[in-house]
């Protein structure tokens, strides 16, 4: 009869631990649910802070861009204006020193 007790006694807390296994079991369970969830939402929101990070560098790399290519147009505006303008001091350069030539020749002719 005490075996049996005993045994009923064992059988009883065998019991208890397999329901606080199965408690502790389900309490990981969703304790890993939620840490994978919360993992899935912080990777979300990083990839999308990211993303907007990189729209923000690329806006900006677009306006570089355009400014670039604006100083290049004027840049380009001017060294066309300045050529130009050299051309037109040559070629009067040219005619004034034919004119001093020629007034030379007649001077001495």
């Amino acid at each position: 009869v005490l075996e049996r007790s005993h045994w009923e006694t064992l059988k009883a807390e065998a019991s208890g631990l397999s329901e606080r296994v199965t408690k502790l079991t389900e309490t990981n369970a969703d304790a890993i649910k939620r840490l994978a969830n919360d993992t899935r939402l912080d990777t979300s929101l990083e990839r999308n802070r990211i993303n907007e990070q990189l729209k923000a560098v690329e806006a900006e790399v677009r306006d570089v861009r355009a400014l670039i290519k604006q100083e290049v147009t004027n840049l380009s505006s001017a060294q066309a204006e300045l050529k130009v303008e050299m051309l037109k001091y040559a070629v009067g350069m040219v005619f004034s020193a034919a004119a001093l030539s020629l007034a030379a020749l007649r001077l001495f002719f």
